[in-house]
């Protein structure tokens, strides 16, 4: 029997987020005959750790200071010498520590948004002009010396190659995996009628952690706009008879994946993820313009046409399948293991 290659995933906490739940899907849905999986967290902390397989070892730095947390992990490495470091966020301080450990180990970083509409979002303030420069001027060499980038969509491999100069084969486009089939069943869950809107009209739904990046404001003047039309409810979050992404920038968007797995109608604001997502006029709406008007004109569309809001709900869910877990964990199966080997 072939020797069990050793993968670890690198992050700094298991805190709620795409890109940690991302994390914990794949590394549980890696086949443990065949691989020997471990996890290195900067802080055990998070919603998350109770979703770790328990075969799964979770290690962790146990200290707040940054110079701790990057030791800890160059001794972690050593010690275990794993074939293969994967690094969610904390992308340099992972491939720094990596290297220092002086092993074989392959490192790849695991992207999961646009970096420069990152060094854009109002949320990260840098605290000086030079800071955003430096960074930037830092993740083009840390990208460069990574053995393999995973993207989350094509619009963040463009991102990569256009602003940071990356070579294109050293990229792989891979989406996030989704659980199509919890979310199936978690529909049958009742929901607290207090949390809903009053009324009968037509219920639009929204989701996500209320950033500046997520563009809640576009959403509630597009809202607004709407009811001026016609009668509506929003709600964030219930069952929907349309969901609705207004997003600045999404680097893919598991929720719109989540809610198509529903045969729920989707719009959402065109970005380098919602795109590889969103198949226009077939399985969903996508909106160019980010404006009240553009996003209240989708909606009112959906909402008045009830043989497109029936087709694009029937489309959605068979769309939905393609990024099914076990599709895509069985695709990074395959990348994982050309470039462990």
């Amino acid at each position: 029997m072939a020797r069990r290659r050793k993968v670890c995933f690198v992050l700094p906490s298991l805190n709620g987020g795409g890109a940690e739940r991302a994390a914990v899907q794949i590394l549980n849905g890696l086949d443990p005959n065949q691989w020997d999986r471990s996890m290195f967290l900067f802080a055990r902390e998070g919603p998350y750790l109770a979703e770790v397989d328990p075969s799964i070892v979770i290690t962790s730095a146990d200290t707040a200071s940054r110079w701790g947390r990057w030791r800890a992990l160059r001794s972690f490495v050593a010690r275990e010498r794993p074939d293969l470091v994967m690094a969610f966020l904390s992308f340099f301080s992972a491939l720094s520590a990596v290297r220092a450990a002086h092993t074989r180990a392959k490192v790849v970083f695991n992207l999961q948004t646009p970096m420069s509409a990152f060094l854009t979002d109002a949320d990260y303030h840098w605290r000086r002009s030079w800071h955003k420069a430096a960074f930037a001027a830092v993740a083009r060499v840390g990208y460069a010396a990574a053995d393999l980038i995973i993207a989350t969509s094509h619009g963040v491999a463009r991102d990569l190659t256009t602003t940071f100069g990356i070579d294109p084969d050293h990229i792989r486009v891979l989406a996030n995996p989704v659980d199509v089939d919890r979310v199936r069943a978690a529909i049958a869950e009742p929901i607290d009628a207090a949390i809903l809107p009053p009324g009968d009209a037509p219920l639009i739904v929204a989701a996500g952690r209320l950033a500046e990046a997520k563009n809640y404001p576009l959403m509630i003047d597009a809202f607004a706009m709407l009811r001026q039309r016609m009668p509506a409810r929003l709600c964030i979050l219930a069952k929907a008879d349309v969901f609705l992404l207004t997003s600045r920038y999404e680097g893919f968007g598991n929720v719109l994946i989540e809610a198509m797995a529903l045969a729920v109608p989707v719009v959402a604001t065109a970005s380098a993820g919602t795109r590889d997502i969103v198949d226009q006029e077939v399985d969903g709406l996508l909106v160019d313009s980010h404006t009240p008007e553009a996003v209240a004109a989708a909606l009112r569309r959906v909402l008045e046409n009830r043989e497109l809001r029936a087709s694009l709900s029937c489309q959605a869910a068979a769309s939905a399948e393609q990024f099914s877990a076990p599709r895509v964990i069985a695709r990074y199966d395959q990348v994982l293991k050309q470039v462990a080997a």
